[in-house]
């Protein structure tokens, strides 16, 4: 179609429909599940009281990822003025903004990757801190660490090396030059966005939900102001996106590992 409004209509489309089908798939595996499970004589807690536990644990994590979206929103909102305020027409700040924007996607692609491991391990670990199994415990945490780490330093040190030949699949010239650079940045920041997804799923495992909520929101409100700062330096401009992303990212890892240091036993 020749119209972008349709074409955007339809790529959210597919969005929308993709997710009614593995919903529907996700609950006929369920009920096939159900039907083979044991019968005991055990009582489910009372509806209030699982409702409760899980709105304790669901409340902060939808409130922190509701700010952190709200933070990239106005992050992008300061990028785009700060280009504006060097003096670069508006064409010019849109090509770099999409730039920017296209390395992004690629680096979402290993880290796709790394998030469904992170977060199979939180009911893991959660059912073994029921049975008192510590020792499972940890031999899932590290289990979990090892394959993410496996998965994360291939992909990032492969996008920092060959970000070069990956861009040039995409652009040429100075756009080339700019899209090499942004993706060494993102290349190193997969290993430490890796990072917090594995230490924030131990943290929600063992009741601490909403640590890595503060850490993530604190974090980002310090990464807006580096992009504030960064991309107003001409020598960085659009550069100065994924610096204050890894800047974040480090910042988290560190916070996380140190309430884990000091929480979890």
């Amino acid at each position: 179609t020749n119209s972008i409004p349709l074409a955007a209509g339809g790529a959210i489309l597919g969005v929308t429909i993709s997710c009614i089908v593995s919903s529907l798939f996700l609950l006929g595996r369920f009920r096939k599940a159900y039907q083979v499970l044991p019968v005991t004589d055990d009582q489910p807690l009372p509806f209030w009281t699982t409702a409760k536990k899980l709105l304790k644990i669901a409340i902060p994590i939808t409130i922190g990822s509701a700010g952190l979206s709200f933070l990239i929103m106005i992050e992008t909102n300061v990028f785009m003025g700060q280009l504006l305020g060097l003096g670069y027409s508006q064409e010019k700040a849109d090509t770099l903004k999409g730039i920017f924007d296209m390395t992004k996607t690629i680096y979402n692609m290993p880290c796709a990757f790394i998030t469904p491991i992170t977060v199979s391990i939180i009911p893991a670990i959660t059912a073994q801190l029921t049975l008192k199994d510590h020792a499972s415990v940890k031999s899932t945490e590290e289990s979990a660490a090892r394959v993410t780490g496996l998965l994360a330093l291939p992909c990032g040190v492969g996008m920092t090396l060959l970000a070069g030949p990956i861009a040039s699949l995409r652009y040429s010239g100075v756009r080339l030059l700019v899209a090499t650079q942004l993706l060494q940045i993102l290349g190193v920041c997969i290993f430490f966005y890796a990072g917090v997804l594995l230490f924030n799923a131990i943290l929600q495992s063992h009741n601490y939900a909403h640590i890595p909520v503060i850490n993530t929101v604190v974090c980002g409100m310090i990464r807006l102001g580096l992009v504030y700062y960064l991309t107003a330096n001409p020598d960085i401009n659009v550069i100065g996106i994924p610096l204050g992303g890894m800047f974040s990212f480090v910042s988290i890892l560190l916070l996380d590992l140190f309430a884990i240091s000091r929480l979890v036993p």
